[in-house]
């Protein structure tokens, strides 16, 4: 069974998110961000790559900034085999108020479906201090809007091709209309639970427990052929291992339906699909003392991310850091003007001797 048809089984209408980033073979993208005090930036991005296939991955799915060289590295297992890793390095500067060009731009096998990042970089001259604001954005091709439109393709797809193999299979004691009835009596609830969590929270609605302890295991082999068998009730109770088996081959046939759009699992799962497990880390580092920023880690002037792509299915992901040097001299004469005003109000405030 291929990943495409997989994701026409109502288990991996939601669930299938849940296996982007599990696979064994991964992408690896690793930036590096150095701002100079005068606003120009030099950009060092690294991709790397598992194996071949993924090799193959990035360069027919990425677009890669020009100028880098490929290398490999070999590392030995403990079975005795090697293993090859590719890299593909470039370094890129950028002067002072040059728009940064995106280095991380997945396509999807739908020409607009695209996976990219935007960097802003803002420098503020102030009278005191200059102040740094880095902003970096990555966004997927799809969106809550398009996932729940494709969840509901899906699964009307799939409710339509599974009641007819039941007829099929079930020689016509149940119709399709009936199959289709009970399918759509058991689905809805779960799916439509599952659909408003997507909605209201994204991604992160699959790591909650009213996903993984009453949605998901709604959506189980199991206990989607208990449900069927229940609504349909053989009339002689003894056929009822019969039919389950019957029901059970149906839900298997599953695999011959050729609903596999490249658009609609896009507008699904996104550019990344279940192709890989895509692992991103960017390192930035500002002039002066970083004020503020929303990194998982930072030391002295230099703040770390790391996140997966499936951080940014259907919605934006984004790193900030603010940072401020402080105009030195200026501050000094600042201080010594207080000083000096300080000393005078206190001159003037001291209480003067009568002449004797």
């Amino acid at each position: 069974m291929t990943a495409a048809s997989a994701c026409l089984k109502p288990p991996l209408c939601f669930a299938a998110l849940l296996m982007v980033g599990l696979t064994g073979c991964k992408i690896q993208f690793e930036g590096q961000t150095i701002v100079e005090p005068d606003g120009s930036v030099t950009r060092t991005s690294r991709y790397i790559a598992d194996d071949e296939q993924r090799r193959d991955d990035l360069q027919t799915r990425y677009t890669l900034p020009e100028g880098g060289t490929w290398s490999t590295q070999t590392q030995p297992q403990p079975d005795g085999r090697e293993t090859t890793t590719y890299i593909y390095e470039v370094t890129r500067h950028f002067e002072p108020g040059q728009e940064i060009a995106s280095d991380y731009i997945r396509y999807g096998v739908v020409p607009d479906h695209i996976a990219r990042n935007d960097i802003t970089i803002h420098v503020h001259q102030g009278w005191l201090a200059t102040s740094y604001h880095y902003v970096e954005r990555f966004r997927d091709a799809a969106t809550r809007e398009s996932a729940e439109r494709a969840a509901r393709r899906i699964s009307a797809a799939w409710v339509e091709f599974f009641a007819a193999q039941l007829e099929a299979r079930l020689q016509e004691a149940v119709s399709a209309a009936q199959a289709r009835h009970a399918l759509n009596e058991y689905l809805s609830p779960p799916l439509e639970q599952g659909i408003d969590g997507v909605r209201r929270q994204g991604a992160a609605f699959f790591d909650t427990p009213q996903f993984k302890e009453k949605i998901q295991p709604a959506f189980d082999k199991d206990h989607i052929l208990d449900a069927l068998l229940a609504a349909f009730d053989p009339r002689v109770p003894a056929m009822a291992p019969t039919w389950r088996a019957l029901m059970a081959q149906a839900y298997d046939d599953m695999d011959q339906l050729s609903m596999t759009e490249p658009a609609l699992l896009e507008e699904l799962l996104g550019v990344h699909g279940l192709v890989a497990s895509v692992e991103l880390t960017q390192t930035v580092q500002l002039p002066g003392h970083i004020v503020s920023t929303n990194a998982a880690s930072r030391q002295g002037n230099r703040a770390t991310w790391k996140w997966q792509a499936v951080d940014f299915l259907w919605d934006e992901y984004r790193l900030e850091a603010r940072s401020r040097v402080l105009r030195g001299s200026r501050v000094t004469g600042i201080g010594l003007v207080l000083l000096l005003g300080a000393g005078l109000v206190v001159g003037l405030r001291k209480p003067r001797r009568k002449p004797s």
